[in-house]
């Protein structure tokens, strides 16, 4: 199992590399599920970090539609972001007919510098997830972050339909795994991703809790 667990901060960072956990997503501003950390976060955090660093790129909860102006924003932070440590570019758009923004993709790869890109939850909003798949992965995208459907409980079907496209892509399981689901969702896909059940009390307002990461991992290595 390959697990990503979401950073907040540099504590965070120094925390999660002391797990076993695979790699670390860091963004800010979990209540409106994820925005772009600050640059010196962003460039401290990936300097101290020996576990790959995927950066989130967002600015905006309403919806996953860029416009010209929000556009230039969020190129200048990949750019910034590429001239860092960072492992990765973790962003997503979708046009107003909820398929992937192919025009707003090419324009971040050209930015990336190199960078792995990685596509997230804005695909939960797609309907055709089957078509998006195979249009992210054209593209070169590495990794799609979902639960398949708002609802990971519900989406576990949708999940299963993806990863049997046999894609070249990865699929990033995300958003509500926790212990109690983590062996059904790594039964469809190695990489799995987690948040609060990463975390002492369960929110993120609370630190890291290598405790958890670890018994999370251990389900791998039970089975």
């Amino acid at each position: 199992m390959y697990l990503e667990v979401i950073g907040l901060n540099v504590q965070d960072v120094i925390d999660i590399n002391a797990s076993s956990a695979s790699r670390i997503e860091l963004c800010s501003h979990l209540e409106f599920g994820g925005y772009t950390p600050d640059k010196e976060i962003i460039k401290e955090a990936c300097a101290v970090s020996d576990l790959p660093v995927n950066v989130m790129v967002r600015r905006k909860h309403s919806d996953y539609f860029i416009n010209p102006t929000e556009a230039a924003e969020l190129f200048a932070d990949i750019e910034f972001i590429a001239s860092t440590k960072a492992n990765a570019i973790v962003i997503g758009a979708i046009t107003a007919a909820k398929k992937v923004d192919v025009d707003f993709m090419h324009e971040v790869f050209k930015r990336a510098k190199g960078k792995k890109v990685v596509f997230h939850r804005a695909f939960d909003e797609i309907e055709d997830k089957v078509e998006a798949l195979k249009v992210l992965d054209e593209l070169g995208v590495d990794t799609v972050l979902t639960s398949g459907k708002a609802n990971i409980e519900e989406g576990f079907s949708v999940l299963q339909e993806l990863a049997d496209l046999n894609l070249t892509i990865n699929i990033l399981i995300g958003g509500g795994v926790n212990s109690s689901n983590i062996n059904k969702a790594r039964a469809i896909s190695p990489f799995i991703h987690v948040g609060t059940a990463a975390r002492v009390d369960g929110t993120f307002a609370s630190p890291i809790d290598i405790k958890k990461i670890e018994a999370l991992v251990a389900t791998d290595q039970q089975s």
